[in-house]
């Protein structure tokens, strides 16, 4: 076999590998603002979700069951009850709770934007060899409350942490996709940087 054909047959291989591995993604939307917040979040992100496969599951602390229609309206979106009152800490927790998804994408309902973050994150996630370090730098504008550290661990899963510019701070992932919480707020795009040495 020619050496062209042997490196074209590894590529394929590592074609299937990647496909076979790739991790699954879960997109949180925290809700505590009205319901019109909600409803242009969701509009945003269910139909690049669908395609890309992944879940959507939006945490609600509001009394009574004011989304009705849209539980009708998004029937794959699962709809989970916050305790009323509940501030933001609160409600990443009870959505990393039901999150089934390898990586996790947190953002509160009035922050989802354009939803390019959403793209790349999945063009990222497309793209991880198992083997491979992968480097995301993300410019973001964190506030307090959805702050963490990056050795902060919920339910034995690594948390993500985060860049306050692209050049600080990178959250880092090897291949073996433990859940990730990863929180990203109103940015234009989010620039990823793959195969990096660390």
């Amino acid at each position: 076999m020619s050496g062209f054909a042997q490196t074209e047959q590894g590529k394929e291989g590592a074609r299937s590998r990647r496909a076979a591995h790739r991790p699954s993604l879960s997109v949180i939307l925290l809700s505590l603002g009205a319901r019109g917040e909600l409803e242009r979040a969701l509009a945003a992100v269910a139909g690049r979700c669908r395609r890309m496969e992944a879940e959507i599951v939006v945490v609600r602390a509001k009394g009574g069951d004011d989304c009705a229609t849209l539980r009708t309206a998004y029937p794959c979106v699962r709809f989970v009850d916050a305790p009323v009152g509940s501030d933001c800490t609160s409600l990443r927790q009870i959505g990393m709770d039901h999150a089934r998804g390898d990586i996790v994408a947190l953002r509160q309902d009035g922050s989802v934007g354009d939803c390019m973050w959403l793209d790349a994150l999945h063009a990222t996630v497309g793209t991880v060899d198992d083997d491979r370090p992968i480097e995301v730098e993300v410019a973001l504008a964190v506030s307090v409350e959805q702050s963490a550290t990056g050795t902060d661990r919920r339910h034995g899963r690594p948390a993500a942490s985060y860049a306050t510019s692209p050049s600080s701070a990178p959250q880092r992932r090897r291949g073996d996709f433990g859940r990730s919480n990863a929180v990203l707020a109103d940015v234009p795009t989010l620039a990823p940087t793959l195969g990096s040495e660390m």
